[in-house]
């Protein structure tokens, strides 16, 4: 990283050396600038490795470094492609999972906003009638995570992620698995 300035270097992947020590904001930058061409070329998955996984040494990041950049991947997905439903919601599932591990106060307003934005996200997907096999499996995902996350509705969100999940036979959740974690559907 060439910038100057304050802000601390960080790295929390498998680098060794100098190399992999980067400032947040640029890893954030060249993220963004990654997934704006991968959502160009339609790859979907590119826009989360770009926010996952270190471009030098190719190993997911961890820890806090980890914990920033999911944020700033729903920020940027917010700004840029809100309209694009599964990605909005599958970026906010990924940033969610981290407020689950963290269980503090701290996350706790971020995590019910996080919430009340996937419901809103929910509901425009029954609305515009996009329910394919693909979005009710990221569908049930995220109500299985919000069920983790919020105490006093868990019981619901948890029911109705099974009901979602009965929906779908086991082979279709095997191919849209696969779809998803090799293609970025």
């Amino acid at each position: 990283c060439l910038q100057e300035g304050d802000e601390p270097l960080v790295r929390d992947c498998s680098c060794r050396g100098r190399t992999g020590f980067k400032h947040l904001s640029c890893i954030v930058a060249a993220a963004e600038n990654k997934s704006r061409q991968a959502f160009a070329w339609n790859r979907m998955m590119v826009t989360r490795e770009a926010f996952t996984t270190c471009p030098d040494c190719n190993k997911d990041f961890q820890n806090d470094v980890c914990s920033d950049l999911l944020k700033a991947r729903v920020i940027f997905v917010e700004r840029e492609f809100k309209t694009d439903h599964m990605l909005y919601l599958h970026a906010m599932v990924d940033r969610m999972r981290v407020l689950v591990r963290k269980r503090s106060e701290q996350y706790r307003a971020e995590g019910e906003e996080t919430c009340s934005k996937m419901l809103t996200v929910i509901e425009e997907i029954r609305r515009t009638n996009t329910q394919s096999n693909a979005f009710m499996l990221n569908v049930a995902t995220a109500y299985s995570v919000m069920g983790s996350f919020s105490s006093n509705r868990a019981e619901e969100y948890h029911e109705k992620s099974r009901e979602i999940m009965q929906q779908l036979d086991e082979k279709e959740i095997e191919a849209i698995t696969f779809e998803t974690k090799h293609f970025g559907l």
